[in-house]
């Protein structure tokens, strides 16, 4: 039987701190999803919450987004994060790097790397907050493995858990990126007339929706819709002009 031994409780402001991220999360969540959804599904009342313009009558694609597969976007992620791990591996085992170094600049540049890989084509926030998620999880497995003196691990010294959470941290980061879905962004235009542009995941049950009142005759004022990656529609706009 093992028994873990905390030496201080933790403190009731954190467990505060950590529902009050939890909840705006969730309602980011939530409001990103009602947004998605406007103008779909069951009839509502025209400005109602879940249908402020009534329902969508039409939408266009503003990108050429092509989703990658799992395992082409996982090679190339881990490829590049298993470079830089062998690098600062290297520069570690030689004396370049302390401990403490080495495991801080491992970890930035394995989110930098694949966030700047992911970020054209699933936004920005998304990609980094996959890679942040990714690294930690996994680099907390063998670090929880040698404090349980589970699997052999609690024969490691402190400089080969590092390295064997080096290589954990940079395989979760590569995997969760990897898992990431692609962002499309569309133009919609609801009953009363209203236009805007939104970005959806590609797993998203709104694009589906999206796709099948895609008007590809339809050409959207480009003022409205000139921050998603509307190129053609705004280069048309000006030329007319």
């Amino acid at each position: 039987m093992v028994e873990l031994a905390f030496e201080r409780p933790i403190s009731l402001g954190f467990t505060i701190f950590a529902c009050i991220v939890v909840a705006a999360a969730l309602a980011g969540f939530l409001f990103t999803k009602n947004g998605e959804l406007a103008g779909l599904g069951r009839v509502t009342k025209r400005g109602g919450f879940r249908a402020p313009h009534g329902r969508l009558i039409r939408t266009k694609r503003l990108d050429q987004t092509e989703e990658t597969s799992f395992g082409s976007r996982f090679v190339i992620l881990f490829a590049f994060v298993l470079v830089a791990t062998v690098v600062l591996c290297g520069l570690h085992l030689i004396g370049l790097l302390s401990s403490g170094v080495f495991v801080t600049i491992h970890f930035a540049v394995c989110v930098a790397l694949c966030f700047g890989v992911a970020h054209s084509d699933s936004g920005v926030w998304r990609p980094f907050a996959y890679a942040l998620f990714g690294y930690l999880l996994f680099a907390a497995i063998p670090s929880l493995l040698w404090a349980l003196s589970l699997f052999g691990f609690s024969s490691l010294d402190v400089e080969s858990v590092n390295l064997v959470t080096a290589v954990f941290g940079a395989l979760g980061c590569a995997l969760s990126v990897a898992y990431l879905p692609a962002v499309f962004s569309y133009a919609r235009e609801f009953e009363d007339g209203y236009v805007n542009a939104i970005q959806v995941s590609s797993r998203s049950v709104a694009r589906k929706a999206y796709d099948a009142l895609i008007d590809n005759s339809w050409r959207p004022p480009a003022d409205r819709i000139e921050h998603f990656r509307a190129v053609e529609d705004i280069r048309s706009f000006m030329e007319k002009r």
